[in-house]
């Protein structure tokens, strides 16, 4: 299989994915657990951490993966939409996966996808079969830890199917409310459905009745619950159009003033979340110092979020 045939064959996936029946919501996560079951199940094989909310998924989960490799670490990366080209959800090390690995998992995919296709919950879909690729690739590559943006909601989106030995979940509003509810505690109870039985939870600062309803789900799911708001404090401390500086300190430890090439209130508090997370993963294996997480913000590469792309109108 082609590259392009690989990528043309997952756009098909597009048009021929079966909408769950009335009263079947679990659809979604039986198609992607047979898929991934069918291939062996790469998503137990690697360390997942989970990044939920409406906004600053893929900010939190991207910086979180530029200071884990800053400290050696072998990271997977998935993170939707992509920009230009399908290969950027996919990444290990900051790498695109490569057309020729992408074709290959396809391939190995098509098969079990077309035997799936008949059965009552039909094959499944672009979604799904993506998140199957990343895990899959994840596995290959033999992966540190996979830091996975959910996509729609949390409880269940595909990205679901993994065991997450940490849940992230950033500010929770309001979005694909006829899906998720009309709500911000219900909204913020799909998201918080990442939360795993006494796992581990990091939340932004939320709006009051989100945050409500994700204590509440921890406090039920007995979920050791990090607050953002409560352990981290962050200050700008200058920047341009093309970058920011800003403190940060909490409780374990000062970090100084840090730099990253993108701008806005809102990325220090993604940074913050993001940095608070690790603090909670360092007590599970992934501990990282201070200078691998400025010297990781630093690198951060994310295009397209408040980016300058001209200073100046053409005459």
């Amino acid at each position: 299989m082609t590259p392009e045939a690989a990528l043309a064959y997952i756009e098909g996936l597009l048009t021929r994915a079966r909408t769950a029946a009335p009263g079947d919501e679990r659809i979604k996560l039986r198609r992607v657990e047979d898929l991934l079951a069918r291939i062996g199940s790469p998503e137990r094989r690697v360390p997942t951490v989970l990044v939920a909310g409406t906004k600053g998924k893929g900010s939190t989960a991207a910086m979180m993966a530029s200071i884990l490799q800053t400290a050696g670490f072998r990271v997977g990366l998935y993170t939707k939409p992509h920009l230009v080209d399908y290969r950027e959800r996919v990444r290990v090390d900051g790498v695109l996966i490569s057309p020729g690995e992408l074709a290959a998992v396809v391939e190995a995919l098509v098969p079990h996808i077309e035997v799936m296709a008949p059965l009552p919950d039909g094959p499944p879909s672009y979604f799904e079969a993506s998140v199957a690729v990343a895990f899959q690739h994840f596995a290959r590559h033999a992966v540190d830890l996979a830091l996975v943006e959910v996509g729609l909601g949390g409880r269940l989106d595909a990205t679901n199917v993994a065991d997450p030995i940490a849940s992230v979940l950033t500010p929770v509003s309001y979005d694909h409310m006829h899906v998720l509810g009309t709500t911000l505690e219900a909204i913020a109870r799909e998201k918080a459905g990442i939360v795993r039985h006494g796992g581990v939870v990091i939340s932004a600062p939320q709006a009051p009745e989100a945050l409500a309803a994700i204590i509440e789900v921890c406090a039920r799911d007995h979920a050791e619950l990090h607050l953002v708001h409560e352990r981290m404090r962050w200050e700008p401390a200058g920047g341009s159009l093309y970058e920011q500086s800003f403190t940060l300190r909490s409780p374990m430890r000062d970090y100084g003033r840090l730099r990253m090439p993108l701008i806005g209130a809102h990325q220090m508090l993604n940074a913050a979340t993001g940095v608070a997370a690790l603090e909670a993963l360092g007590e599970r294996g992934f501990s990282v110092a201070d200078n691998a997480v400025a010297a990781g913000l630093a690198a951060l590469s994310w295009p397209a979020r408040v980016e300058v792309v001209r200073e100046h109108r053409d005459p």
